[in-house]
């Protein structure tokens, strides 16, 4: 009778156990759940402050001078055909019809160099840009009219040399030489004409004896002094392109259709070259009308890239959210178990909010100091309101140094996988593959406590 009371007693307590391990995974999970709520306001808020920070920028840049593309230089040549039109009073009769000829370059030589200027508005900061270009180049002799069947025929001598710019306000200075001759550059592209193919930039009237299809070709230099913001993207028109970029700027992505063939990027600066013929790019050597797009994945260039973007780093951060969450809370069921001490859900409700706060205090020290100093500060912050909470909960110091240095090795760690960026998944995984032995090693013998 007595050994029947005995085992009906441990039975009880092995379900108490069970039923309280049980209670506080599901607690836990629970927690996991309801802490993404503030993760995702939080996400919200990131991207609140990014917006802004976007619209600083292209306020800022709308007086300075925008991400700049340039276009061209391209040669503008009238041609007309004859067109027999049908009228009902006058039956069939004669017209002239006009349009635009434009004529890519057989080579083009673009040598620039970007000095980048920080201007603040607030706390945010835009990266600015002066940029100095020279296009050399040559226009063939031969002004081939494409043969479309439609038998246009150049109506003149005189035409045009267009440039597009992608932001006019940006244009500080300007000077055009065509054979030697120093010619006169018109703001915009001049009065708008049937079959231009080009919205915006500057337009050199060329007289008679340099345009039309004199048979001698057409040399041509334009210096360029510009303004901008962060981006410089350049078409490349000729059927031969070669472009040499440089700057003090040690961040820089190539960006556009076309990678430079060399590139050498310092903490001084870079410099990049790309050579590009009419192989790579769609753009005939000549055309009527407007008949050829420039997209924009044709065009070739550089972007000046912030050093450090606390937004993208923040996002990187939030995005193992859960990882940190469940170190935590598992050393807070742990604690329990070893101390002996029952904690309530709403405590590990409680705990899981204050990880929470980690995000927020980074992103706001994010925007006004480095981010190594913000996440320090924040790791720090959160660390010891982790252990001041341990300490009030299990009523022990060791318990709350525990704590702190949990979090303290979960934010470091995390700090060190955001740093390797290329590694950032396979570290991560290692984390993960550590953690769960440890949750294995933790509750394998849960059962075995029981008995």
């Amino acid at each position: 009778m007595e050994e029947e009371k005995s085992q009906n007693l441990v039975d009880a307590v092995r379900r108490k156990v069970r039923s309280s391990v049980t209670a506080k995974l599901v607690v836990v999970g629970i927690v996991l759940l309801l802490c993404q709520i503030p993760v995702a306001m939080i996400s919200g808020l990131r991207l609140e402050r990014m917006g802004r920070a976007s619209s600083v920028e292209s306020e800022v840049a709308s007086k300075w001078g925008k991400a700049q593309q340039i276009t061209g230089p391209l040669l503008e040549l009238p041609v007309s055909r004859q067109k027999v039109v049908e009228t009902r009073k006058e039956g069939p009769r004669t017209v002239t019809e006009h349009d635009v000829l434009h004529v890519s370059p057989e080579n083009i030589e673009i040598k620039g160099s970007l000095a980048p200027e920080i201007r603040y508005r607030g706390i945010y900061e835009v990266i600015l840009y002066r940029a100095e270009l020279t296009l050399r180049g040559t226009f063939s002799g031969s002004r081939r009219v494409p043969d479309d069947g439609r038998n246009w025929k150049i109506s003149g001598e005189g035409g045009h040399l267009t440039l597009g710019v992608g932001d006019i306000k940006g244009i500080t200075d300007i000077a055009v030489t065509i054979d030697g001759k120093v010619c006169r550059a018109l703001p915009g592209i001049g009065v708008p004409r049937k079959g231009r193919s080009l919205s915006g930039g500057i337009d050199v009237p060329l007289p008679g004896t340099q345009g039309g299809n004199s048979g001698r070709p057409l040399n041509f230099e334009i210096r360029l002094r510009l303004n901008g913001c962060r981006s410089l993207l350049v078409y490349p028109v000729g059927r031969t392109t070669r472009m040499d970029l440089a700057s003090t700027w040690a961040s820089p992505s190539f960006s556009g259709g076309f990678l430079p063939e060399r590139r050498t990027i310092t903490p001084d600066g870079f410099s990049a070259s790309w050579v590009i013929n009419e192989f790579n790019r769609d753009c005939p050597a000549s055309w009527i009308g407007t008949g050829v797009s420039f997209s924009d994945d044709q065009y070739a260039g550089v972007d000046l890239l912030k050093t450090v973007n606390p937004y993208a780093l923040v996002a990187r951060a939030v995005s193992y959210d859960l990882l940190i969450f469940i170190i935590v809370l598992l050393f807070l069921l742990v604690a329990e178990k070893l101390c002996g001490s029952w904690v309530h859900p709403l405590q590990y409700f409680v705990a899981g909010l204050s990880l929470v706060l980690f995000y927020s205090v980074l992103l706001a020290l994010s925007e006004h100091i480095s981010f190594n100093a913000s996440y320090a500060v924040s790791a720090a912050v959160v660390a010891a309101l982790g252990g001041f909470y341990a300490r009030l909960i299990f009523g022990s110091l060791k318990t709350a140094l525990g704590m702190f240095c949990v979090m303290m090795l979960s934010y470091g760690v995390i700090f060190v996988i955001l740093r390797l960026e290329d590694y950032a998944l396979l570290a991560g995984s290692g984390v993960l593959v550590i953690l769960m032995a440890v949750l294995m090693g933790f509750t394998g013998r849960l059962n075995r406590r029981a008995e």
